[in-house]
């Protein structure tokens, strides 16, 4: 049974265990179990957008995302609710990190609002608001010595 990796990846994820987490959504990944492979690859990209800065960090995330067509923003549209939000958070956040803000703000307001769709929470609209700023959202970093 394939969920305990996966709830085990979101756990160590959610404690900083990053590396863990990416290990363990990877396992999912490598199984037989494909209808939990979205959701670890999801899972995944947004634990390298968190382990590293920089476009490494950009290339990987897309990496995990590619591999099942979910890079993509328009054809995400096929995919259940939960996992076209999800796919939709990491890929706003890429497009922060490539410095497309009008990008971004488009996917993060479509993923939040079926975000707040499936699960009703006028509470999860406030917590984003007041995380406008978060550090999984941080610009490339610019080489002042260059100019």
């Amino acid at each position: 049974m394939f969920l305990n990796p996966l709830f085990s990846g979101h756990y160590a994820h959610s404690i900083g265990e990053v590396e863990l987490a990416i290990s363990l959504f990877l396992h999912v990944l490598n199984s037989d179990a494909t209808h939990l492979h979205r959701l670890a690859t999801v899972s995944a990209a947004l634990s390298e957008l968190q382990r590293r800065d920089g476009e490494d960090a950009v290339d990987a995330a897309l990496g995990h995302l590619g591999d099942l067509g979910m890079a993509d923003a328009t054809a995400l549209h096929t995919l259940p609710t939960h996992e076209r939000a999800a796919a939709q958070l990491v890929n706003g956040i890429v497009l922060c990190r490539r410095d497309d803000p009008t990008g971004a703000r488009l996917l993060l307001t479509k993923a939040l609002k079926q975000a707040h769709g499936l699960i009703g929470s006028t509470q999860l609209v406030g917590q984003v608001r007041l995380h406008q700023k978060h550090p999984l959202c941080r610009p490339p970093e610019v080489d002042s010595s260059s100019f």
